[in-house]
């Protein structure tokens, strides 16, 4: 029992003294390390903000092309129908020569919504 007190005495003294502490070698290897650690960290946190923001630069262009022609579509048609089958809308624009444009808009995932045209 008196050898493990001395035991602890001794690591405790030696660690108050600096008798047990890291060379300065070791270190300088473990804070290059760490900064090394820390800048891929701050690579790959810009690299995902940057996807996020083209993904969302993305979805607003898709969703104003969209939006336009939509409009574009209503202002030149002469009768607008609209109806929801299966969870697709169905726009279908019959056009001053009596022909019908028929559109779909489906949502898949995370994307905008596609509006697609015959």
């Amino acid at each position: 029992m008196h050898i493990v007190i001395v035991f602890f005495i001794v690591f405790w003294v030696l660690g108050k003294i600096g008798g047990c502490s890291e060379s300065s070698e070791v270190k300088a290897e473990r804070e290059q390390r760490y900064k090394e650690s820390a800048e891929r960290q701050r690579y790959w946190e810009e690299s995902a903000k940057r996807g996020r923001e083209q993904g969302e630069e993305a979805d607003k262009a898709i969703r104003e092309a969209t939006s336009s022609k939509r409009a574009d579509l209503e202002r030149r048609s002469v009768k607008h129908r609209m109806s929801n089958r299966n969870g697709v809308r169905v726009d279908q624009y019959t056009m001053p020569n009596g022909t019908v444009v028929t559109c779909t808009t489906t949502i898949s995932g995370n994307a905008p919504a596609m509006f697609n045209c015959d």
